[in-house]
């Protein structure tokens, strides 16, 4: 499930930047991330006393779409460091 969690995660910062392969953890070790642990930690918790798991797959999805919304909100968090910035550009942007 973390093998997978880390394609999807590798998978979709490929298709959007242009980056060498992510698959391989020497370019993408998620496992030195602290969000990243931090969330297989609270998972891992979360499901350990659940009887009718989820499949590796849905679980991988949940991580990875987990994952990358911090990845996002991290970036969006730089972003506000540049004097440039506009705080409204943003808002609304996924509608």
């Amino acid at each position: 499930m973390d093998q997978q969690a880390h394609y999807l995660v590798a998978d979709t910062l490929n298709q959007t930047l242009p980056l060498p392969n992510l698959r391989d953890k020497k370019n993408l070790d998620l496992a030195k991330d602290a969000d990243y642990r931090t969330l297989l930690f609270a998972y891992e918790n979360n499901y350990s006393q659940v009887e009718n798991l989820p499949t590796a797959e849905i679980l991988a999805e949940e991580i990875a779409y987990e994952y990358l919304l911090l990845v996002v909100k991290s970036l969006l968090q730089s972003c506000r460091n540049f004097n440039c910035h506009i705080p409204d550009y943003f808002t609304g942007l996924t509608n």
